[in-house]
């Protein structure tokens, strides 16, 4: 499947099928490049959402990233620990991890952000005005062929998931390559996730990671509704029968 899918991305945008999959993506948003064009802008400092709505320890974790000169330190420098209810988080440029209690659960929920980094890169309006444009419209087209059951949606999918990983390899193209604004994404995901982290910790949170999160009660409606007005963001949600948990690395959910 993933052999069409990357065929099928050429075909869409008369593009060489040599490559990964990370490589077409980067091909495709050059296809809407001029010679002048660049992700990245002349400002290199990291973009704080405006929309957070963290307690004083949450706000205070905000701070001592974004306090951070990304052009003089180093991205582990970046490197913390929370601790809320019984979750212990890890926070990082590696992303978001952190469980509460090894054991067996039954009759979990599952919470994630769709399409979390693409979403980022268009809600804190990152990276380059050119590069939002062709992005903003890869990812409505993609709404639309889903809408419908085209294949071309899972060809699309490619672009906006594969380009966080060349916005900060040094082998992208220098128009892609874009470190700091890969770390932006990173971080102001992670903070997202800790907003609802703190609002939900009543409900038992098992498990977090990049994207979402795991809890053994159901969160209120009206904290979802909230956090998605707020944030723009929209969540998934669905039943897990089994949670297996080890940590946050090693667990197997059905």
């Amino acid at each position: 499947p993933e052999q069409k899918t990357r065929e099928l991305l050429a075909q869409m945008y008369s593009i060489t099928l040599t490559g990964g999959a990370a490589k077409l993506a980067e091909k495709a948003i050059l296809k809407g490049f001029t010679k002048e064009d660049y992700i990245r802008t002349g400002n290199r400092s990291l973009i704080r959402p405006t929309n957070l709505l963290l307690s004083a320890r949450g706000t205070a974790l905000a701070d001592s990233f974004f306090n951070n000169d990304y052009a003089k330190s180093k991205p582990s420098s970046m490197d913390a620990i929370y601790d809320i209810a019984d979750l212990k988080l890890q926070f990082g440029v590696g992303g978001l991890h952190g469980y509460s209690k090894s054991g067996i659960y039954s009759n979990c929920y599952d919470y994630d952000v769709t399409s979390f980094y693409p979403a980022i890169i268009l809600n804190c309006k990152l990276g380059s005005l050119i590069f939002r444009h062709i992005y903003n419209q890869i990812f409505d087209q993609r709404v639309s062929f889903k809408e419908t059951n085209d294949q071309r949606a899972d060809a699309l999918k490619l672009i906006l998931n594969s380009i966080y990983g060349k916005l900060k390899s040094e082998y992208s193209d220098e128009r892609i390559f874009a470190p700091h604004i890969a770390l932006n994404i990173c971080l102001n995901g992670q903070l997202y996730i800790l907003d609802l982290i703190e609002k939900v910790s009543h409900c038992n949170i098992l498990l977090a990671n990049t994207d979402g999160i795991i809890t053994e009660k159901p969160i209120p409606q009206e904290i979802l509704d909230e956090f998605m007005t707020r944030t723009k963001f929209k969540l998934g949600t669905k039943r897990i029968n089994k949670l297996i948990l080890r940590d946050s690395n090693a667990y197997y959910a059905e």
